[in-house]
């Protein structure tokens, strides 16, 4: 996938427009993430079968990859028209927005490299525009593997304490009552 390195170091804070556009920005390159890993995949698929998953909309009827491909379309675009217009997107616009900037079954090779560098470049802008807002976005998560490294605990004395994840079954057998992970 591509890199998108941290901006530099700014002289002043950053401003509230910059800390949103960071925040669009990071979604577009989470989204952009997903696509690399799917891409292949969704434009190697039976273009009918792809419109009728997309048609159902319904996660129990899609492939995984539609799954992954229709909610990284969603993040991606909705982050990128969201911050030109600042309104609720109409079904013309994403459509529009779709065609423009994500990959179909189907695409040609050239029409594939057309679109991930027209995203490409519109993250770019983003993460220019964010400044030192930018944080890129965490490693995206695989199924069944937890982002939780502590467990929140409460003791039979009422205290609460914080478990690593590895000593969460001694803590069970001491009386302790899960709380929440973090």
């Amino acid at each position: 996938g591509t890199s998108y390195p941290s901006p530099p170091v700014a002289d002043k804070p950053p401003t509230q427009s910059q800390f949103v556009t960071g925040g669009y920005a990071s979604r577009m390159v989470q989204a952009g993430a997903i696509f690399d890993e799917i891409e292949d995949e969704i434009v190697g698929m039976n273009p009918e079968m792809f419109k009728f998953q997309e048609w159902l909309d319904r996660p129990a009827s899609q492939s995984q990859a539609v799954q992954s491909y229709m909610q990284a379309a969603k993040n991606w675009i909705n982050a990128s028209l969201r911050r030109e217009s600042g309104a609720a997107i109409g079904e013309d616009e994403f459509k529009s927005a779709r065609k423009q900037y994500l990959f179909v079954p189907g695409d040609t090779e050239q029409t594939k490299a057309d679109k991930r560098a027209n995203r490409e470049l519109q993250q770019r802008n983003f993460i220019a525009e964010a400044g030192s807002a930018y944080e890129a976005p965490p490693p995206r998560p695989r199924f069944g593997e937890s982002r939780i490294s502590t467990v929140e605990m409460r003791t039979p004395d009422g205290r609460t304490i914080f478990v690593p994840l590895d000593k969460v079954e001694e803590a069970l057998s001491r009386q302790a009552v899960i709380v929440g992970g973090r």
